[in-house]
């Protein structure tokens, strides 16, 4: 990443946070929140804004029907979800990265208490869509919206993978699987907003999915009936990765209306660049438009956005080569106080974040394969081209559009994709998961028994 990159970091968690507002504003909730000034959200209501609204700033409009809108059941489980008891945190992150163990007792009456948060989930993943409302004091600035629901839309994920775990232990392994299935269901959903956070949160769920099915299969001698059942549901269930171009479809209007909130005077550049006091030189609208300066801001805006939408419609292992990434580049030619230049760069990067993902549920579709192909055989593959017959095609690198690197060892394999450098490091990971390769290998390390406090 860029200097320029790094120094807008703090600003990219809040464009991020905004670009939220223009799906939430694109529903029409005829019944659910038809005349509705407020919203609970958790242990707080928040003002919900009108839609009209944020259709005269020129966001995309999609309107959701009660009866398909998966957003009406998840706010209510938010609203169900009981957090897990502060003495038992360390219990329960514990749980989150290793199997069940006696010690997890203690999580039971936990996740008894969150049975209704559980089935409202349940009932909203059977929905085919998902727009949540938008949660901002109607007139004031696009900087101002409220996220309150998506963290919580994490942790919930984190609950039925504990859930699951509590499953396996019990050796009901299919309604384990079902549960970390569901978890890639609803980060799905939650990608399918033009929102570029929710995009983010939704690839975020993807992963804990991902991680919590791989822990399952690796960790456990699964019969090959449910290996097969497993890697269909993979093939044909759809993954937040698909909803790249969903999530950023609002983002160039999003950043028109934080220009025109600048000239509103509903900000100041303060406001905009972190509220440093060395950086509070806002000028008055009305001398901004004198000068000029939004057009010219304006014009920024559309320069990056030619570019990223010829960016967009390359494919993913086209548009990662280096001579194609040339957002840094753009930006670098902007202007110090160019708004563009502060709000772009999360944009260009979230492309990989995305890659990644199709990445990794490609792996992981390879390490259910090689899993029947032991059954089967009695031993891993020489090559990944030898499962031909397992599955129907080798599992491809989204980096590169070939098949994963694969490399069988002595007791068990490893599979991986060469990552965002697009180099091929032998199957090296770095000390962030951006540098060298995205590896997984079987089998899994040992894990250290659960140490409590003072331990």
């Amino acid at each position: 990443m860029t200097k320029t990159c790094k120094n807008s970091a703090k600003f990219i968690v809040t464009t991020m946070v905004c670009a939220f507002a223009f799906g939430l504003a694109q529903t029409a909730f005829p019944a659910w929140l038809d005349g509705v000034k407020e919203l609970k959200v958790g242990d707080r209501t928040f003002p919900v804004c009108p839609e009209e609204e944020w259709a005269r700033a020129g966001f995309p409009l999609r309107r959701v029907p009660d009866d398909k809108n998966a957003a009406i059941e998840y706010i209510n489980a938010i609203n169900l979800y009981v957090k897990e008891p502060e003495n038992l945190s360390d219990l329960y992150n514990y749980v989150l990265g290793n199997l069940w163990t006696d010690e997890a007792k203690a999580l039971v009456p936990w996740l008894e208490q969150n049975a209704p948060a559980i089935a409202a989930l349940r009932e909203g993943a059977r929905k085919d869509d998902c727009m949540f409302p938008l949660l901002k004091e109607p007139g004031v600035a696009m900087m101002n919206l409220l996220l309150p629901h998506l963290s919580t839309m994490r942790s919930l994920a984190r609950l039925l993978t504990i859930q699951g775990k509590y499953f396996e232990s019990q050796g009901k392994y299919r309604e384990a699987l079902d549960n970390y299935l569901l978890i890639a269901r609803v980060g799905y959903q939650v990608s399918k907003e033009p929102i570029l956070i929710s995009g983010l949160v939704g690839v975020a769920l993807d992963a804990i999915s991902a991680k919590a099915i791989e822990e399952y299969i690796l960790r456990h001698e699964v019969q090959t009936e449910t290996l097969m059942w497993l890697l269909e549901k993979l093939q044909t269930a759809p993954s937040a990765a698909e909803n790249y171009r969903i999530v950023i479809s609002g983002e160039k209007a999003f950043g028109m209306s934080v220009v025109d909130d600048l000239f509103q005077n509903k900000l100041s550049l303060a406001d905009l660049l972190g509220r440093k006091p060395s950086l509070r030189v806002a000028l008055p609208a009305r001398g901004m438009k004198l000068l000029g300066l939004k057009a010219i801001m304006k014009s920024d805006f559309r320069k990056y956005w030619n570019w990223m939408e010829e960016w967009n419609s390359l494919p993913d292992h086209i548009a990662l080569r280096q001579e194609n990434m040339r957002a840094d580049e753009i930006i670098e030619e902007l202007p110090a106080w160019s708004l563009a230049k502060l709000l772009v760069p999360a944009i260009s990067r979230a492309r990989i974040a995305f890659v990644r993902d199709k990445a990794t549920r490609s792996m992981l579709r390879a390490e259910i394969a090689l899993r029947i192909y032991r059954n089967q055989k009695g031993q891993y593959p020489e090559s990944l081209a030898a499962m031909k017959g397992t599955v129907e095609d080798i599992p491809v690198d989204a980096f590169t559009n070939e098949p994963l690197r694969y490399k069988r060892t002595e007791d068990g394999f490893v599979v991986y994709s060469v990552n965002e450098n697009l180099v091929d490091d032998g199957g090296e990971i770095g000390e962030r998961k951006e540098d060298k390769d995205l590896v997984r290998r079987y089998p899994l390390p040992r894990r250290e028994p659960f140490k409590g406090p003072g331990q």
